[in-house]
């Protein structure tokens, strides 16, 4: 045996062979003593003659067994190893033939010598038999069966031999040894010798061989105990492939697992911490504003050092513009479909710009750039894309995995509120916005006014009305009343502040609130408004009309109902002294009912509470 082949040898195989070599020394001494006896008397040459006769003969009888031990395995049902089958054979031949011929060449009385001869053409015959047998099992195993019996003919006529003249070699051998008594004791006492100092050597490499295995279990043992206590980096030295090293070598599998379990486990969890982090913080996001600014946060903490931008479409989704961002990314794409990411619908991760297939804008990037690794990930809402998340970096250094799903979670998540916040923002916008002209409905206004009053600013409320407006419907079509609300509606918004607010209050009425406003300059306001309408209507596309307003400010009243009420009726006011003119309300316009229902109402108002304009 290669002494290489050591380490794989099993450590139940390993003992096996350490108690043959040591049983095979204390044959070999047994033999010495005995040859060295012989030696000294011509009777010890003659009973070792005898004895090495009855051991060849033994050995040969036991070959003989190993090869029809071997003859019945190669006829054996299940799978075999024909190869070992054939080596095994091949080796219990040998080792009979040379037994025989051993067993020829032993000095031994002429009657054994002949008998002895012939058995050997009787092994001859077994050994090709057996020979014959297993090659023919090897091909066809029916075949063997059929010549079986021819064998154990052979065998049973070798076994015969073998007992006869075993027989007769011990009882020739107990003469002999009658005959040399006198060095029994000597021959004993060296054998003794010999197998105590075998058996001493045995188990003292026996022992050697437990404490091994015994030293190399406790350290597989403190590794197996250390990584159940979390430490995954201790290993067991397993550079032996028995039974040991192969249980070392399973603990570290097994450290290795559960290493990689738990780095994908710790990765999970601070993805899903990342994502729950970026979702409250994209909750709390009341506008697009503050949805890029929370995107911003989270580009630097997912990769600090790479160029980044946030590119978002408009509403008509035409076109790109860099939302937020750091870094100068250099991505020429200025429409969301232009980009591939969006196209294929899925991120996309570019280790080298310069690479075939790399996205055709990167390779366009200024040749001072130079090259770079890039990744696009688009920002999908309800089936269209809002716009692309572009990152940067050096070529041959793209994100991680890791980094790449955090930047899927920005890019999706970001998707998702600026989604929503556009749709909160169009429904505020519906809810609040009167269809026909475009202006702030009448819920808005309330709002508006509300909040003006609660805060205790000063303002003015005009509320104004189109003259005759229903004669202008009944003589041009109720087209040119739309188009007639909508002019005024216009020349209103070209004229206010952008702290200013119009509405439409129904019908053809219309308010007005002018913080930080007094009446007196209210009343110049609407006959600025007033003159503007004038000019609008000298295009000739819509048939001329004018307007009336009643003016009203928050020192008049504390509360809307009052407000409106002095405001209406001033209105009425002007719309008794020929229309198309303004008239300032005053306090005690609030305390009489309304003046529309009767005419009489005009002489019950106190002239110094009215400021009439026109």
């Amino acid at each position: 045996m290669h002494f290489h082949l050591w380490p794989r040898l099993s450590v139940r195989t390993k003992l096996r062979l350490i108690i043959g070599l040591q049983s095979l020394g204390i044959v070999v001494g047994g033999s010495v003593a005995m040859q060295a006896l012989s030696q000294s008397q011509a009777v010890t040459r003659v009973v070792v003659n005898q004895a090495a006769a009855l051991s060849q003969l033994q050995s040969a009888d036991i070959a003989h067994e190993g090869l029809r031990s071997i003859v019945y395995a190669s006829l054996h049902d299940g799978d075999v190893d024909k190869v070992r089958l054939a080596t095994e054979a091949r080796q219990y031949s040998q080792r009979m033939r040379m037994a025989l011929e051993h067993l020829g060449g032993i000095k031994i009385e002429p009657e054994l010598q002949v008998g002895l001869a012939e058995g050997q053409g009787v092994a001859a015959r077994f050994v090709e038999t057996a020979e014959r047998l297993i090659d023919t099992a090897m091909i066809d195993r029916r075949a063997a069966e059929a010549r079986l019996p021819e064998f154990n003919r052979v065998f049973d006529e070798l076994m015969a031999v073998f007992d006869h003249h075993t027989a007769v070699l011990r009882e020739r051998n107990d003469r002999a040894v009658a005959q040399v008594e006198e060095v029994r004791t000597w021959a004993l006492q060296f054998i003794a010798a010999t197998v105590l100092a075998g058996l001493a050597l045995t188990m003292a490499v026996i022992g050697w061989i437990g404490r091994s295995i015994r030293l190399s279990l406790q350290r597989i043992e403190g590794v197996a105990s250390a990584v159940a206590a979390g430490d995954l980096e201790r290993r067991a030295e397993a550079e032996a492939t028995d039974e040991v090293g192969r249980l070392g070598h399973a603990v570290n599998a097994m450290a290795d697992k559960l290493k990689q379990l738990l780095d994908q486990a710790l990765g999970d969890a601070e993805r899903h911490r990342f994502g729950a982090e970026l979702n409250d913080a994209l909750e709390m996001a009341e506008s697009e504003a503050d949805v890029y600014r929370v995107v911003q946060h989270a580009m630097g903490s997912v990769a600090p050092g790479s160029p980044m931008e946030l590119l978002v479409s408009d509403s008509s989704r035409a076109s790109l513009q860099r939302a937020t961002g750091h870094g100068a990314v250099g991505c020429t794409v200025t429409s969301p479909y232009a980009c591939q990411a969006v196209r294929r619908g899925s991120s996309l991760v570019f280790d080298n710009s310069q690479a075939l297939n790399a996205c055709p804008r990167l390779r366009d990037r200024p040749t001072a750039c130079g090259a770079v690794s890039a990744v696009c990930v688009p920002l999908p809402f309800m089936g269209h894309a809002l716009g692309v998340l572009h990152v940067t970096g050096p070529a041959g250094q793209a994100p991680s995995p890791r980094q790449v799903s955090q930047l899927v979670a920005v890019g999706t998540q970001a998707a998702a509120r600026i989604g929503v916040v556009r749709a909160f923002e169009h429904t505020q916008l519906q809810a609040s916005t009167d269809a026909a002209t475009g202006l702030a409905n009448r819920r808005a206004f309330e709002a508006t006014i509300g909040e003006l009053l609660r805060t205790k600013q000063p303002f003015a409320l005009l509320m104004a009305d189109l003259d005759r407006f229903k004669a202008l419907n009944d003589t041009h079509g109720h087209p040119a009343g739309d188009a007639a609300l909508r002019l005024f509606a216009d020349t209103m918004k070209s004229i206010v502040r952008a702290q200013d607010t119009v509405a439409r209050w129904g019908g053809e009425e219309f308010a007005v609130i002018l913080p930080t406003t007094g009446a007196d300059e209210a009343a110049e306001w609407a006959e600025r408004a007033r003159s503007a309408l004038a000019a609008a209507l000298t295009n000739g596309k819509v048939p001329r009309f004018t307007v009336s307003f009643g003016i009203a400010d928050s020192t008049m009243g504390t509360c809307l109902e009052d407000l409106t009420r002095i405001a209406d009726e001033a209105l009425y006011r002007s719309k008794e002294s020929g229309r198309d003119c303004a008239t300032v309300g005053g306090p005690l316009a609030a305390s009489e009912s309304p003046g529309r229902q009767s005419s009489a109402h005009t002489a019950a108002v106190d002239p110094q509470t009215l400021h009439q304009t026109s």
